[in-house]
């Protein structure tokens, strides 16, 4: 039967550090401990900020609530408790007054509270918006950066998203620097004609690397993009236009490297297709 235990376990760390990562709830080490994030995941997490030369005492720790829930450490069990608002008013309390520079969402449940994002219910999403800079949505909170991320936990659950926990915990160190959300600045050209066609293919020509992806309809090429970059990307449609056409061929055979979405499909379809892949 669902409970919540005795032990309240409370949040470290400098209240005043420009660092703040939250969790979901304590779990059977850190009742033990009486300290958020220990265990095999606080060591996890540990480690990860000192690849990035920055120590576990000079980041505020906290979690949305500060008791843990049986069984299984599930945090359902809290929601609607007054355990849970309790963590919630003082942690919305502490942001208010400290307004951290960044704060990480370890997991689903912060991604929600904090920034009211979701997949499709309320726990869910963590995947789809991690690495995102997000304004917290708290009252009293609003615009302090938030970026999600998975908890050290999953990791140690599932060892291939290490890569991106690692990449994810740079990022938010980094955003540390300063409290704005700068958002990313992008040129994603669709369907270039003329000049705007011959220009794009000579700045995709200077590329190191070339990220390819095609969509079809069957067999079919609908539209073919290129992106050089994080921000640097075009898409061809009109493939029925000899010069669009004659400008993929150009991409494709220029002998910059070139990465495929699905390799073997896309090459195949582009074969078929009358683009042969060098």
């Amino acid at each position: 039967m669902p409970k919540i235990g005795d032990t309240y376990v409370p949040n470290i760390g400098p209240p005043d550090s420009k660092i703040l990562l939250v969790g979901e709830a304590p779990g059977g080490q850190e009742e033990i401990d009486q300290e958020p994030f220990v265990g095999d995941a606080g060591e996890k997490l540990t480690k990860v900020l000192g690849r990035n030369a920055i120590s576990r005492s000079q980041v505020r720790l906290c979690n949305l609530a500060n008791y843990r829930p049986f069984p299984n450490n599930e945090f359902i069990h809290l929601l609607g408790t007054p355990q849970l608002e309790r963590g919630l008013a003082n942690l919305r309390d502490s942001i208010r007054k400290h307004r951290p520079t960044v704060i990480g969402a370890m997991g689903n449940w912060p991604l929600y509270y904090l920034t009211g994002k979701q997949g499709k219910s309320p726990g869910t999403g963590i995947t789809n918006w991690r690495g995102s800079a997000l304004p917290c949505t708290l009252e009293g909170c609003e615009g302090v950066k938030v970026i999600p991320t998975f908890h050290p936990s999953y990791i140690n659950r599932d060892r291939k998203k290490y890569p991106i926990f690692d990449m994810d915990m740079k990022f938010i160190i980094e955003e540390s620097e300063f409290p704005e959300i700068k958002q990313p600045e992008e040129n994603f050209i669709i369907d270039p004609q003329g000049d705007l066609l011959e220009i794009t293919v000579r700045n995709f020509l200077n590329a190191d690397y070339l990220d390819v992806d095609i969509e079809t309809y069957g067999m079919d090429v609908a539209c073919i993009g290129f992106a050089a970059s994080k921000s640097d990307a075009v898409c061809f449609g009109s493939l029925g236009s000899s010069s669009v056409r004659g400008a993929v061929t150009r991409l494709l055979h220029s002998g910059i490297p070139l990465s495929f979405h699905f390799g073997t499909f896309d090459t195949t379809v582009l074969d078929l297709n009358g683009y042969e892949v060098d």
